[in-house]
Parts: structure tokens; C-alpha cells; sequence
């Protein structure tokens, strides 16, 4: 997440969900956000999941990622790890889309459909193609398909890289980026045709 947080530097973020921040707490994540953004407000469906937004200064909000709507716009959303536990990525987007004042930043964090983990498992007969590790997982991305979802709802992808937070995938990515654990996608929205 460091690497992007100059992104949030004195603007209006939304943070979707704080199921996962990366190796650091919930509260961690969002006091840090708080330390450098204008604004912070945090969405999640779980009222008892957004106590640490509240505890580091961050405004809350209760609502659905799939449906949802601010009193304001934001400069910047994060998606950090829920895409793939939503059943409608589009409808999330179009909601972000009404969320970001343009040209505002969207910057996604997903599980890798082609992590090299996800593939041992398969080829081990741990799991099927069809099966995901996570039950929780309602779809997971590679590279092409996050990008074309972006772009199906006029988001412009700037930047694509691939991150690793296990060991595993951190090997498996120095060999084979597109092996590594999750992909993150760093995208501008574009304006709305008139």
C-alpha cells in the first residue's frame, strides 16, 4: 500500500472495506491514511468492522459495497482485497463511479487468479480449476480480465503490478510476475460520454 499512498496526500479518500490492509492492522491502515489525506471515509457492511476507522478519526459509513452512495465525492477510492467477494464488480464500480469526483483515482487490490499458490493446489488435486481457495471468493481476476472490467466501466488503467505477501509468492513472482499473489491496479476514471 506504501507505494500509492501519494496518491491520498491532502485529498478525500473512500476506503472500501477493512477486512484486509496488507500486513498492517485495520487501525493502523486508517490512522495512516488520516495522517495524510484531507478526508477519510471508510465503507464497510459491518458496523462493528468500521470501529477502528472511527478509533483513527476516519468518518464511517454502513452500506453495501454493490450499492451504495456518499454525501460527497472523493478524490480516491480503495479496493483493498473485496473485489473478489463481490457478486456484482459492476455494480460496485458504477457506485464508485457516482463516489469519485473526476478525474478521480480507483486503485484495486485483488486476489490473482493465477497465483502460483492457487495453481500448486490444483495440480496437487487440492482443489479443481473450478474451486477457489478461499470460500469466500465469489470471483477471482488475472491481469486481462481486471483490466477489461476497468475498462468496460471507464476506468483507464495507468499502472498494473503484481504483489506477493507470502513467501511462496514472492518466489513464485521473481520467476513469474504474473505468478504472484495479487494484482494491483492503479486506474483514472474517465469522463462519462454526453
Amino acid at each position: 500500500m506504501q507505494s500509492y499512498l501519494e496518491l491520498c496526500a491532502g485529498r478525500d479518500v473512500l476506503l472500501c472495506g477493512l477486512a484486509a490492509c496488507g500486513r498492517v492492522t485495520p487501525e493502523q491502515c486508517v490512522t495512516e491514511l488520516t495522517q495524510l489525506a484531507r478526508r477519510v471515509i471508510v465503507l464497510d457492511i459491518r458496523h462493528a468492522a468500521l470501529e477502528p476507522a472511527l478509533r483513527a478519526g476516519a468518518e464511517a459509513v454502513v452500506a453495501d459495497a454493490e450499492n451504495f452512495s456518499l454525501p460527497c465525492q472523493v478524490d480516491v477510492v480503495l479496493c483493498w482485497k473485496i473485489l473478489q467477494h463481490l457478486s456484482n464488480a459492476g455494480a460496485f464500480l458504477q457506485c464508485v463511479r457516482g463516489a469519485l469526483h473526476p478525474p478521480g483515482h480507483l486503485i484495486i487490490k485483488t486476489a490473482n487468479v493465477d497465483a502460483l499458490v492457487r495453481r500448486l493446489y490444483v495440480t496437487l488435486g487440492l482443489l479443481s480449476r473450478t474451486d477457489w481457495a478461499n470460500p469466500h471468493h465469489v470471483a477471482l481476476y488475472d491481469a486481462e480480465t481486471l483490466c477489461h472490467l476497468l475498462s468496460k466501466y471507464r476506468f483507464r488503467v495507468e499502472r498494473l503490478s503484481f504483489q506477493s505477501g507470502s513467501r511462496l509468492g514472492a518466489m513464485a513472482s521473481s520467476i513469474r510476475a504474473h505468478w504472484s499473489d495479487d494484482l494491483l491496479a492503479v486506474s483514472t476514471m474517465e469522463p462519462d460520454c454526453t
